[in-house]
């Protein structure tokens, strides 16, 4: 019996660490595993394989096994105030780096926590999962390593939201701008030099994404605003402080007085509740 195994012409292992919710999802670092059970199907039972055989390049139906976000304008507004507290806001793109550096490895243990504990679990507990093949063609033997034999060939999304936000907060600009580009692209690297570190690590399918936040993003945005305030192409539109400015011009008219912190919040929570707004780049 001979079997044609036609392999990708280009190098998917140097295709970056990317994927989202349905995309590609680059080079599963467990198709070893996934080939050498198809091809025993293929010629002890025959079985044809139910998805191209090659180098690893993809896997029809993988995706995310455990995801986690990174909310990138409040980690800039730590290294803000962490670069104004030391007297050193020259370096807050380095101060700022490190403190994703230690989110991004965050994101790697919780990940690893999730993923082990999904793992332990018992076949039975899905068994709709394994009786309609959808575990097949990974898993010859779910008596000897139970669900991982499956689920290891999915991904481990480290996400994030904000970036453009976070780029205005430390540089003054977004990604719109070369400077910012560079900056982005700076971050972006980060990810993704990690995500192939920890791939290799752990022999698991760590990836980047940017997260789709249909939810998130709101929740988010409004816990940043009630921490932190209104901030001009962060946290506000520019329409939005102008509505808040109108509101103090008034209140001094009236009562000749400057209003109090406690007014200026609900002012700031009117304006923001009339003019909704959240991250606007995240994907």
């Amino acid at each position: 019996m001979s079997v044609k195994l036609k392999a990708r012409e280009f190098d998917v292992r140097a295709i970056p660490s990317t994927m989202g919710c349905r995309t590609y999802s680059g080079y599963n670092i467990n198709w070893k595993d996934s080939f050498n059970q198809a091809l025993r199907n293929f010629i002890d039972n025959d079985i044809e394989p139910d998805c191209p055989i090659s180098s690893g390049h993809m896997k029809d139906g993988r995706g995310n096994i455990a995801p986690a976000t990174i909310i990138l304008p409040t980690l800039a507004m730590e290294a803000k105030a962490k670069a104004t507290k030391d007297g050193k806001l020259e370096f807050i793109r380095e101060y700022f780096m490190d403190i994703l550096d230690k989110a991004i490895e965050d994101c790697k243990d919780q990940l690893l926590e999730r993923f082990n504990w999904i793992c332990a679990q018992s076949p039975k507990a899905a068994k709709f999962m394994y009786e309609n093949k959808t575990f097949y063609h990974y898993n010859g033997d779910l008596e000897k390593e139970g669900i991982r034999g499956a689920l290891k060939h999915g991904t481990l999304a480290i996400g994030q939201i904000g970036l453009a936000e976070a780029l205005q907060i430390l540089i003054g600009c977004d990604h719109t701008e070369e400077k910012g580009m560079e900056f982005a692209q700076e971050i972006e690297q980060l990810f993704d030099k990690r995500a192939k570190e920890y791939k290799e690590q752990y022999k698991l399918n760590f990836g980047v994404y940017y997260t789709p936040a249909e939810n998130l993003c709101f929740t988010a945005m409004k816990k940043f605003q009630k921490k932190y305030g209104l901030i001009d192409g962060v946290s506000a539109y520019k329409d939005e402080t102008k509505v808040v400015d109108g509101m103090i011009a008034a209140y001094k008219e009236k009562y000749n007085s400057e209003p109090s912190e406690e007014e200026l919040k609900e002012m700031r929570s009117f304006a923001a509740e009339k003019i909704n707004i959240s991250y606007n780049v995240y994907g």
